[in-house]
């Protein structure tokens, strides 16, 4: 069983709220002092291009502070055992979330983390793992974090729920878990870089064998396949198309298309995709802007006709397709209603303008 939230030492911020704020105030920055003096990763530089490297490949600073097993921990203390049925099998849910750095403000947007919440409990469901975290003690925790890592630059959050259990095979129930890690964002997330796409090598699951809309560890082992074929044939993403040859999604993205009418598609939840929480947003600031934005099936022919295509998600926010399979899409570069988009998108996720209701500040 997990200890309380509140009872946790190292939770000191917004989760344990025996202290006073002037002795929460000095034990924060105690705990700063001497536990870690740099909380940023440490950067893989042997590529000797820094600034390329992509998150993944960092290394962190192991005292980092995650939430680990019910409380704060450094990250090179945080370990999970390679019996676990997590590593073994795949049995764990995951969040990606993001909170974007406004410096003219000095504030940290956290981007819908109420809807992010609810989808990892939709997942964890699935899994017959019950969190014991509510919605506000999800929230707490990963401001607390971002907090306590004295994050103020774009940040890449991972809250996951997994099974704990040392075991070969599968049982009815067994212990659970709950994590939070956090990874920094080392790119202009406003950049607008063309992608170069191909067609997937596999063709997606089925829904009846495999719902997708569930965000699952085990879930992501083909697109870790068809990206992996994908950059070896020179490409930078490939897409998934449905046995009935219509468009799914790309290996952790969501696609849109503008077609020759100026509608703004992206296909329904029965194309075996993730229910994107940018997608939804996306779809909702087209609307806004007065574009026909709809859900609907999308053929590989309409998909070649198209005058645009991009993607959506957490941490690609948008990023413009301008080719598939080596053929240029519309004019081959991004377009306008991207553009339109993407500005109102950003001016959103970085506290400028309508809609603070989708943002949680951390300071």
């Amino acid at each position: 069983m997990r200890p309380s939230l509140i009872s946790t030492p190292l939770l000191i911020s917004n989760l344990d709220f025996s202290y006073s704020r002037k002795q929460k105030h000095i034990l924060e920055r105690e705990f700063r002092d001497k536990a870690y003096h740099h909380i940023e990763p440490h950067l893989d530089t042997s590529s000797g291009n820094a600034s390329a490297i992509k998150p993944e490949r960092l290394k962190f600073n192991p005292n980092a502070i995650v939430y680990f097993e019910g409380g704060c921990k450094r990250y090179g203390e945080a370990n999970l055992s390679i019996g676990a049925e997590a590593v073994q099998y795949g049995n764990l849910c995951f969040e990606g979330v993001i909170a974007y750095w406004n410096e003219d403000q000095k504030q940290l947007y956290i981007f819908k983390a109420d809807d992010h919440y609810k989808r990892l409990v939709d997942s964890a469901k699935y899994l017959d793992i019950e969190l014991g975290e509510t919605q506000e003690d999800f929230k707490n925790i990963i401001v607390s974090l971002l907090k306590q890592n004295n994050r103020k630059s774009h940040t890449y959050i991972r809250p996951f729920a997994y099974r704990s259990d040392d075991i070969i095979g599968f049982t009815a129930n067994g212990s659970t878990d709950f994590g939070v890690y956090l990874m920094p964002i080392d790119r202009d997330v406003k950049s607008i870089k063309g992608l170069n796409v191909c067609k997937s090598n596999l063709v997606r699951a089925s829904a009846d064998a495999m719902p997708l809309w569930y965000k699952i560890g085990g879930h992501y082992y083909s697109s870790a396949h068809v990206k992996r074929d994908a950059l070896k044939k020179g490409f930078d993403d490939a897409i998934f198309f449905t046995h009935e040859g219509n468009i799914s999604e790309a290996t952790v993205s969501n696609v849109f298309i503008v077609n020759s009418k100026d509608e703004l598609i992206t296909p329904p939840k029965s194309a075996n995709i993730l229910m994107g929480i940018t997608r939804d947003t996306i779809l909702q600031l087209g609307k806004e802007l007065g574009i026909n934005a709809k859900e609907e099936h999308i053929h590989e022919s309409a998909f070649k006709d198209a005058k645009e295509v991009f993607f959506t998600g957490t941490y690609v926010g948008m990023a413009p397709v301008v080719s598939f399979e080596g053929k240029p899409i519309g004019k081959g570069s991004t377009g306008p209603v991207f553009k339109e988009l993407h500005k109102k998108y950003f001016d959103i996720v970085l506290g400028n303008t309508e809609h603070k209701e989708w943002l949680t500040p951390v300071y």
